[in-house]
């Protein structure tokens, strides 16, 4: 072998982290004392132990008694819910549905402005940066600021550096024009950010069966198999929504979604909070 053959030339990077405990958390769970992590391009591509002789960067951080992990996900968020931070109710509601209309409707989502959900969305992205959460599904509702609501939030998600999964609660709370803006506000988010990024994308989002009609909510099943991007929804938050299609329906809520065809492995549905044994099994049987 000649001698050129014989040196190993050092690979550059961007960032080298050493010295830590790394908690892979990769099939093996491999977990890997005095690791060293080296990241390029904003992607990891090498981890391992000891000392990366074969590795150099001009930024390297030496994080002895420190631990890496992969960032957390948090799977539902209302980014713009951090302004309700010691705000004070009038007087504390004694049900989950007047909470939404005494305090939450009116005094909270119908008063966001372009402004406020940039200020909400940055501070609650820094937190979780702060918290080591990487990635996260995120719901906003702010009627009189669309459009380009989402396009607001993005925009600042990009600039921490986050990856989010934006969506924008449509219902018909409020009435067709606005259901339909909503709606919109979707669509269009889904068309442009779903084909460019990797690190911000749009779902579509509707409310809950109290605030949506099956016509409306199979429109947006179309809509979602048709772009891939899937749904986002509250689901029996409150009992309200289970007792509201009982009466309605004679169905509980998964049920009902069951029967318009809008349930799927592409689903999110948050809270689950009164979710019983049986339509559990209807989750399961989609996936």
């Amino acid at each position: 072998m000649s001698a050129s053959t014989d040196l190993v030339c050092a690979v550059q990077v961007d960032l080298l982290i050493k010295n830590c405990l790394i908690i892979t958390v990769d099939p093996g769970r491999r977990v890997i004392p005095k690791g060293f992590i080296a990241v390029k391009d904003s992607r990891i591509v090498s981890i391992g132990s000891g000392e990366p002789s074969a590795l150099t960067s001009d930024l390297a951080i030496d994080a002895s008694g420190r631990i890496a992990l992969p960032g957390f996900v948090c799977s539902h968020n209302h980014m713009y819910g951090v302004l309700t931070h010691g705000m004070p109710m009038e007087a504390a509601s004694s049900n989950f549905r007047d909470l939404l209309n005494d305090f939450w409707w009116p005094h909270v989502e119908d008063r966001l402005n372009k402004n406020q959900i940039v200020a909400a969305t940055r501070l609650a992205c820094v937190e979780m940066a702060h918290s080591g959460t990487t990635c996260f599904a995120d719901i906003l509702e702010a009627p009189n600021s669309i459009p380009g609501a989402l396009e607001a939030e993005a925009a600042v998600v990009k600039e921490v550096g986050l990856r989010g999964i934006l969506s924008f609660e449509a219902s018909e709370r409020l009435g067709p024009e606005i259901r339909d803006a909503s709606f919109k506000e979707n669509l269009e988010f889904i068309k442009k950010w779903n084909r460019n990024d990797q690190n911000v994308r749009g779902k579509f989002c509707t409310h809950t069966l109290f605030t949506c009609s099956p016509e409306f909510l199979s429109r947006v099943r179309e809509l979602a198999n048709q772009f891939q991007a899937g749904i986002h929804i509250h689901l029996e938050e409150g009992v309200y929504e289970t007792e509201f299609c009982l009466k309605k329906y004679k169905e509980l809520p998964v049920q009902v979604y069951d029967r318009i065809g809008y349930l799927g492995s592409d689903l999110l549905a948050s809270q689950c909070v009164h979710t019983r044994p049986e339509e559990i099994a209807l989750f399961q049987k989609h996936g």
